[in-house]
């Protein structure tokens, strides 16, 4: 979990979003968000699905059960080996992009743990923020470009090569005849790499999810969260005039 505190804190450097004199440095954020996992790691498996598991976590949970029980258990001091090893499943069929887990380590450090709705609402964002579908984004510097190389940029958002673009197609296409579901294996990902993929997962698993469970606050149509493209009333008038 180490090296993916540390590329997040490298890329908000690279930002200039993060100064280590005031900020503290990726070594140091590192072990803080692996101490924090640790002590966090019952409740947000409980109510977030989100479990990790190592020496730290044990150690800490044992030491809990041993002063519950009067005995003397393991302390819970050391934070080596600690892993995330689940996140919860959001929504049937997708999967997040595994180039945010980085971000969200480092979001939920950021979380006020102190306040009960606080903390519930920063873990919620930082899990919203994680699975979120974003745009695809090139990478300055790779494919084509000086210093890049076919192999870069065959790995690059936005580099809709027609071989992948074609194979995600392919297994959108076998999902719907087998029943509508999404990609999985190797192409599962392809929502985040490809815009075929992408496309497929937007418009038969992130849209029909929304319209199911998404119950937005009605200040929610104020605040500019939700705009009002059209209506059926709008494209009647529409129509009207142009017949």
């Amino acid at each position: 979990m180490r090296p993916l505190v540390e590329a997040a804190v490298a890329l908000e450097q690279a930002r200039g979003r993060w100064d280590a004199a005031r900020d503290g440095t990726a070594e140091e954020v590192a072990g803080l968000v692996e101490r924090l996992a640790a002590e966090k790691a019952p409740m947000l498996r409980e109510y977030f699905g989100v479990a990790f598991e190592g020496g730290a976590v044990a150690d800490g949970q044992e030491e809990q059960q041993g002063a519950g029980d009067g005995g003397g258990g393991k302390a819970g001091g050391e934070s080596s080996g600690v892993v995330l090893s689940s996140l919860p499943l959001l929504i049937e069929g997708y999967a997040p992009d595994p180039s945010r887990l980085p971000g969200l380590l480092l979001a939920l450090a950021r979380v006020d743990w102190e306040r009960e709705t606080a903390c519930f609402r920063g873990v919620a964002r930082a899990l919203a923020s994680a699975y979120a579908l974003a745009p695809l984004t090139p990478v300055v510097g790779s494919g084509g470009g000086a210093g890049g190389s076919p192999a870069a940029a065959a790995a690059v958002p936005n580099q809709d090569d027609s071989a992948a673009a074609t194979a995600a197609a392919a297994a959108a296409a076998a999902a719907v005849a087998s029943g509508g579901r999404a990609p999985t294996g190797p192409l599962a990902n392809a929502a985040h790499t490809h815009g075929a993929g992408r496309a497929w997962v937007a418009r038969h698993v992130v849209l029909p999810a929304l319209r199911a469970f998404l119950r937005p606050a009605r200040q929610r149509a104020r605040d500019g969260s939700v705009v009002l493209v059209t209506s059926m009333e709008r494209l009647y008038r529409t129509f009207e005039r142009c017949g």
